[in-house]
């Protein structure tokens, strides 16, 4: 079962859930490793990211995005591992903990598509994907 790792704990299952994150973070060049150890680690951070984690199957990492409107959106920013059913029934958790105790309106996930086909000489570098969480 997934749960969300408190701040304190994270150093703890770094070298855990590192090689999960390290495969997502190589295919992009804005964040290390490091960076994103030292989001998940400190309390003061004004914008924290979170670390979930299933042991042996995968990891991902979110963020809490407030807005001047009023309205919040949970980030889900990377994600590694080897089970994609696992990893569905993950990101349906997340949503619920982002709706009920972050007060989110909204998932977003952005996230790599892969190679294209068809444009000659473009790429796309990642694929936005948003979620209504209030009906």
């Amino acid at each position: 079962m997934i749960r969300q790792i408190p701040y304190y704990e994270v150093e703890a299952l770094w070298a855990e859930v590192l090689p999960y994150l390290q495969k997502v973070i190589a295919v992009q060049d804005e964040w290390t490793a490091d960076a994103v150890f030292a989001k998940l680690t400190n309390p003061y951070d004004p914008t924290p990211f979170q670390l979930w984690h299933e042991p042996g199957r995968y990891a991902l990492v979110t963020q809490i995005q407030a807005f001047p409107s009023g309205k919040r959106k949970c980030v889900l920013f990377l994600c590694g591992g080897e089970d994609v059913a696992a990893m569905a029934d993950a990101q349906k958790a997340v949503e619920r903990w982002a709706l009920r105790y972050m007060g989110c309106h909204r998932m977003l996930i952005s996230g790599r598509k892969g190679w294209l086909k068809v444009l000659d000489g473009y790429e796309v570098t990642n694929t936005v994907m948003e979620k209504n969480l209030c009906n």
